[in-house]
């Protein structure tokens, strides 16, 4: 491409590389052929490594690993929230430090989400189980009369 181009003319994409002007040079011209090395082939995509896969074990250990340091946490929660609160719950009288009593109002929230989710699972898990048998039910009767259709009503011998 040339610096003084026509703004006006649309500029055509020159590849990458070094310019090359059309016109050689006079020292160009006198200068021996300079013979190129070969180059070699341009290496394509390298293959991918091998996706690692996630194993059950590898799954448990990052369980069992982040499972430790939650309690590692909860254990300096609390050990820095020592001081005794009296605790009044369902005609029950004690006293607890503090971050024991919000740990354990933490679990009993959870157990008020866990424990009516844990029954709508079971019951979808029964309708699922109930739908899936009544399937094959269907499945088989349709195939039974797919059966009765294919064959061919006996014919009688005429005397």
């Amino acid at each position: 491409m040339t610096a003084n181009a026509d703004p006006q003319q649309p500029q055509q994409r020159v590849p990458d590389g070094p310019e090359i002007d059309s016109a050689p040079t006079p020292a160009a011209a006198d200068a021996p052929a300079v013979p190129q090395p070969p180059q070699s082939p341009q290496p394509t995509s390298t293959p991918a490594p091998a996706g690692v896969h996630i194993t059950r074990l590898g799954g448990l250990w990052l369980v069992f690993t982040l499972g430790a340091a939650l309690l590692v946490l909860l254990l300096v929660f609390i050990l820095m929230n020592g001081q005794r609160v009296q605790i009044h719950i369902y005609g029950a009288h004690w006293n607890a430090p503090v971050g024991v009593a919000l740990l354990m109002a933490a679990a009993l929230g959870v157990l008020l989400v866990v424990v009516p989710g844990g029954g709508r699972i079971i019951q979808l898990k029964r309708a699922a189980r109930r739908m899936h048998k009544d399937r094959e039910r269907l499945v088989s009767r349709l195939d039974q009369a797919t059966a009765d259709a294919a064959t061919p009503p006996p014919t009688t011998a005429a005397k």
